[in-house]
């Protein structure tokens, strides 16, 4: 079968369950594939009545009985409601079960098929009870349905779709499309070297995992996949920009900026600084990532090309990001002082009037969501971009 198929293909998907669908973004049989789970339910320990717990959520199998509908009104508004109460025992004990409004149940279960009922147990003076729980046919008396033991997947649904439905909407669409609905985009080779599975075991087991080890090995390819072709699109754009020339920049003495700072540049610092002074006279375009630890000196490290880069004439912006406590604000705030006050004794080198170099106003804003943006510009070409912008993570 086609994967590109409409979803009114698969049985129990009718024009108004499709249009939900697609308000999900759900028209394909294929977009059903690879709509993963959100989450999971690992219903793999199934109890008996004497092992479920009140107020957690287990998972019990068995036959059910005396199955009734209990009509009444509500005492606060009177409106009337469909009560459908039935039996589940076992060899250790017995579980009522119940569900409201739904009064087709006490015609769908069968006395001598044997269920799979999940749900949140009660404690009540009749004792041991599951308010509309989840229920399946138990596996073996199944036929062919959504599994309803073992990992279970959780999906993100409209109201109008439940769990269960939309659960055996997906096995249906992968019953639908048989064992290969997906060529691999991955090169064999990579596939071989990283010992990764193919795509179309990694989607049925995504959805349907049998065990944890499937679960893993799936998830290992789809989020593989998802770097190697981000990281092959990264290397495709660095490689067009490294293409293009930068500006040449002579070697800025950047020692009046580190003796504002309070405490000397480490080694590691000043090996970065010096390879991004190589960087900034080879005429190529500079794309480096600096990490580091919090508090190791990051910011530091960027006020101090951004002196040497405003030294050559030309522009800088810092944006920190994250930036949030106080104590990283702070810190930020002493970098962006000490850069101020390194500036301002190199204009007066100069002769040159401060406001050419650095506004009268350096812009500093902060807040929880925002993050810090520290911006410096020459008046004389601020309606020109920065030639520089570096982003300082904290």
């Amino acid at each position: 079968m086609n994967p590109d198929d409409g979803i009114t293909v698969l049985p129990g998907v009718g024009g108004q369950r499709a249009r939900a669908l697609n308000a999900m973004g759900i028209r394909a049989v294929k977009d059903l594939l690879f709509y993963f789970p959100r989450d999971y339910d690992d219903r793999s320990d199934v109890k008996t009545v004497a092992m479920l717990m009140p107020g957690a959520t287990g998972t019990i199998r068995g036959r059910v009985s005396e199955i009734e509908n209990i009509s009444f009104a509500q005492k606060k508004t009177g409106k009337p409601l469909i009560m459908t109460k039935a039996k589940l025992r076992d060899e250790t004990g017995e579980l009522e079960l119940i569900w409201f409004n739904q009064p087709y149940l006490k015609g769908y279960f069968r006395t001598d098929l044997s269920y799979v009922f999940t749900g949140k147990v009660k404690l009540s003076f009749k004792g041991k009870q599951m308010e509309a729980p989840d229920y399946s046919p138990e596996p073996q008396a199944a036929t062919g349905g959504a599994p309803s033991v073992g990992i279970i997947p959780v999906y993100g649904t409209v109201k109008s779709v439940s769990q269960k439905m939309f659960r055996s909407i997906v096995f249906s669409a992968l019953k639908y499309c048989g064992d290969f609905f997906c060529a691999d985009d991955l090169p064999t080779a990579v596939i071989k070297k990283y010992n990764l599975c193919d795509i179309n075991t990694a989607v049925r087991q995504i959805h349907f995992p049998e065990s944890d080890a499937m679960f893993h090995a799936a998830r290992r390819r789809l989020v593989f996949e998802e770097l190697f072709f981000m990281q092959a699109a990264l290397f495709k754009v660095k490689g067009a920009a490294s293409g293009e020339p930068g500006r040449v920049m002579d070697d800025a003495d950047i020692s009046p900026f580190a003796e504002m700072l309070p405490f000397k540049l480490t080694a590691a610092q000043s090996k970065v600084l010096r390879e991004i002074a190589a960087d900034l006279r080879s005429g190529r375009r500079m794309n480096r990532l600096i990490q580091g630890d919090v508090g190791s000196g990051k910011t530091a490290v960027a006020m101090a090309a951004a002196y040497a880069v405003i030294k050559n004439g030309c522009q800088a912006a810092i944006m920190a990001p994250t930036a949030s406590s106080p104590a990283e604000i702070a810190a930020l705030a002493l970098a962006a002082a000490s850069l101020e006050r390194a500036i301002s004794l190199y204009a007066a080198a100069q002769s040159m009037p401060r406001a050419a170099i650095l506004p009268t106003e350096t812009v500093l804003v902060s807040s929880e969501n925002s993050g810090i943006l520290c911006c410096w510009q020459n008046e004389m070409t601020c309606s020109t971009a920065p030639t520089m912008v570096l982003s300082v993570p904290m």
